[in-house]
């Protein structure tokens, strides 16, 4: 399960998680979410964590079905690096 990630310099928690490359149309192409959680104390960044992973696994889920239905279509650069980029 994902945790809390500190930021090295000043100890605040941040919510991040990466956006997967097929699905970043939905999230304006960025590559993750990073979300402040307001706290750097790991006991008051549960209940705050656990509210933005939700929010996030429903946008996941949203972007999921719009790729499905055919109404989310890729970023152009998507396109580029599908067609220009030798296979991982």
């Amino acid at each position: 399960m994902a945790t809390p990630f500190p930021d090295p310099r000043t100890g605040q928690l941040y919510f991040r998680r990466a956006v997967p490359e097929a699905l970043r149309a939905a999230f304006d192409g960025k590559r993750e979410v990073k979300v402040s959680l307001g706290t750097k104390d790991p006991s008051e960044a549960k209940a705050p964590f656990a509210r933005e992973n939700a929010a996030f696994e429903v946008r996941l889920a949203d972007a999921r079905r719009r790729i499905a239905e055919g109404t989310l279509l890729p970023t152009p650069g998507a396109v580029v690096r599908r067609w220009c980029e030798p296979p991982r």
